[in-house]
Parts: structure tokens; sequence; C-alpha cells
């Protein structure tokens, strides 16, 4: 018997007046400064990217986003939180993938791709490695595979925005694809927001504004 598995995120209706892209940014600038230790740039380039998951679709080739530190306690998490949160039809794996099942997940869900801990498991897992190169130009976005079931052939998208986050560097070829954010801790004299619960439920679930006014005008 086949269980169908809900999609994990919300599809915001496009706001229905025109949108400020200047105001968008420096919103969400400042929602990613409130919270992580970045420098303006640095978050600007994390904004600019998390702009590029909603017109993706429209695109020819796109960057990886890499979340990466040298040390544990940087704000990693904190940071993929954050574009859990923001980014186009979000999913957050921490527990590893393997090459099928990323190429399966966006058949079915064409998602932005979060992916943690990529260091315990992509630098060994060659197959892996291989798709997720493929994919940043959408013309070598496909996965050929042999059907189970007659052996035929089976072409699968694997086009989608993808975050690729651990401690320490990513191979070579994968890094070369990668727009590179390093986190670093903060120093005591820069004080962070904190939430008491994940930042998915509190920035955007207990926020009608930032769930109507920015998600809505990001889908614009």
């Amino acid at each position: 018997m086949t269980v169908e598995t809900p999609l994990p995120y919300i599809d915001y209706e496009p706001w229905d007046e025109e949108v400020d892209l200047a105001q968008i940014l420096s919103e969400l600038a400042n929602l990613v400064r409130d919270h992580v230790y970045l420098e303006r740039e640095e978050a600007m380039a994390v904004v600019l990217w998390v702009v590029m998951t909603w017109i993706h679709d429209g695109l020819q080739v796109a960057p990886f986003l890499n979340v990466t530190s040298a040390t544990k306690r940087c704000g990693k998490t904190t940071l993929l939180e954050i574009l859990k949160s923001v980014t186009f039809h979000s999913i957050l794996s921490s527990g590893g993938i393997s090459s099928g099942g990323l190429a399966r997940t966006i058949r079915l869900a064409r998602p932005t791709l979060i992916l943690d801990e990529v260091d315990t498991y992509l630098k060994r897992n060659p197959d892996l490695r291989g798709v997720i190169n493929g994919s940043q130009r959408r013309s070598g976005a496909v996965l050929i595979r042999c059907a189970a079931k007659n052996y035929e052939p089976e072409f699968i998208d694997t086009w989608c925005p993808k975050v690729l986050s651990g401690i320490g560097e990513l191979p070579d070829t994968v890094l070369d694809r990668c727009i590179t954010i390093r986190m670093r801790r903060r120093p005591a004299t820069h004080p962070l927001k904190s939430c008491t619960i994940s930042l998915s439920n509190s920035l955007i679930g207990n926020s009608p504004v930032l769930q109507k006014t920015l998600l809505s005008r990001l889908r614009s």
C-alpha cells in the first residue's frame, strides 16, 4: 500500500500589492544579523541567495550556499533554521541523504534542500557528490537510473536550490560551485537575539506580519 507523504512546507500566496525589493532585502538582512554573527556583506550575500530560491526555476545556473565553520557553536544551526523559514519550499535534513533519496525528494517537492552535517558523509560518497555537482547547471541536473520493474532508464530531475552545511571544507569540486559563508563565534561584546523555541516557529509561525508581508512578497 502506498502512503501519501504531505509536503513539509507552506505554499504562500503572492503579495497583492507592488513589492519593494530593497525593503525586503533590508528586512531579511536585519533578521539574519539579529540572530547570527555575520558582517553586513555576508548577511547580504545570504539574503540575495534566499531571494534566488524564489526565482530558481527561471535560471539556468545557480550556485549552492555553503555554510561552514572551523569549529562548532558558531551559529550554523541557527542560520539554517532562518534559511528554512524564508527560502522557497524548504526542507531541512540533518541525517544524511543518498543520491537516490536526493533526486526523489526533488522530484516530489521541488524544494530548497538544506543539507546539514555534510562533513559526516559527503566526502566518502562519490555518487552523491556527482549528483550534487551536476545539479548546479540546469542542463546537467539529471540522474539516470534503471527502473526496478522493467530495467528501462529513468530520468530524474535534480534541479533545485541547495544549502550544504558542516564543519570544515567541502570537496574541491563541490566548493567550486558554492557561495561560501564562513561562520565565526560571536565576540562577547556582540549580543544576539535568542529564541526559546525553534526559529522556524518563532519567526514565522507566530508572526503573521512576517508570514504575510515577507514570504508572500518574496513569492511575488
